[in-house]
């Protein structure tokens, strides 16, 4: 069966989860206290810079009860704690619906953008969605800001010889991060944060982490902005196909 996208990617949607903790080494999966999609066209993408984004934009953002208790170090990063989400909705059926819904009125091709997407974002919310009885378009695509940093900051990728437009699978496109490298750099030298101080360096007054994390992809995303829309096309895959395990 062919895997080959009829077109480019439309509509980008730079997504952040806050959670209760992290996925243990038993599989032992957060709940979600909160989610953000911040949504742009493609033409709109390509004629915005980090300094001024563009004034389209479609975005998703809400909190939830995770009925279950936050760690200290997840009260720290998010600015939330389980008293102030304890009268909100818990991540449902409906929350799936909502966030199916919001995609489904963008343009298509849809792609969703995480860092780190693959080794949590995705399989968090897939999870999630799995215990909803919520279904998931199987036509939105998904891809890892993480890898495309590395690619497009110049280690070990030539985009040259990638086929364009081409949808790959989950596994072709899931790789060791540190791939073709002789000497790793260092763990910290791709976290979202020191990338976005080292590249970008524009305040976000955002109060929301979540929001604020997507933001931040969107600006880094924006300082090569061709070749990160080419890039994008070349390495998406159907979210529906990222594993998780429930």
């Amino acid at each position: 069966m062919s895997r080959q996208c009829a077109k480019p990617i439309e509509t980008l949607v730079f997504f952040d989860l806050e959670t209760t903790n992290l996925i243990n080494e038993k599989n032992d999966y957060p709940g979600i206290v909160e989610l953000s999609m911040v949504a742009v066209n493609r033409a709109h993408f390509l004629n915005a810079t980090p300094e001024e984004l563009p004034r389209v934009q479609h975005k998703l953002l809400s909190c939830f009860n995770p009925e279950m208790e936050m760690t200290e170090k997840s009260v720290k990063l998010s600015n939330l704690t389980n008293a102030l989400l304890e009268q909100q909705a818990p991540f449902d059926k409906n929350t799936c619906e909502m966030i199916m819904a919001f995609i489904k009125c963008l343009p298509e091709p849809v792609c969703l953008v995480a860092h780190n997407g693959f080794g949590f974002h995705y399989p968090v919310l897939l999870y999630r969605m799995k215990l909803n009885e919520a279904d998931v378009n199987p036509t939105l695509m998904c891809t890892d800001s993480l890898f495309a940093l590395y690619d497009l900051y110049g280690i070990g990728y030539d985009i040259d010889n990638e086929p364009i437009g081409k949808t790959k699978s989950y596994f072709e496109l899931k790789r060791p991060i540190f791939y073709g490298l002789n000497e790793k750099p260092s763990k910290s030298e791709f976290k979202l944060d020191e990338i976005y101080e080292r590249e970008v360096k524009v305040n976000i007054t955002d109060c929301s982490r979540s929001q604020s994390q997507s933001l931040k992809i969107l600006k880094i995303a924006l300082k090569k902005a061709e070749k990160f829309v080419d890039w994008v096309d070349r390495n998406h895959c159907k979210l529906s196909e990222v594993p998780f395990a429930i």
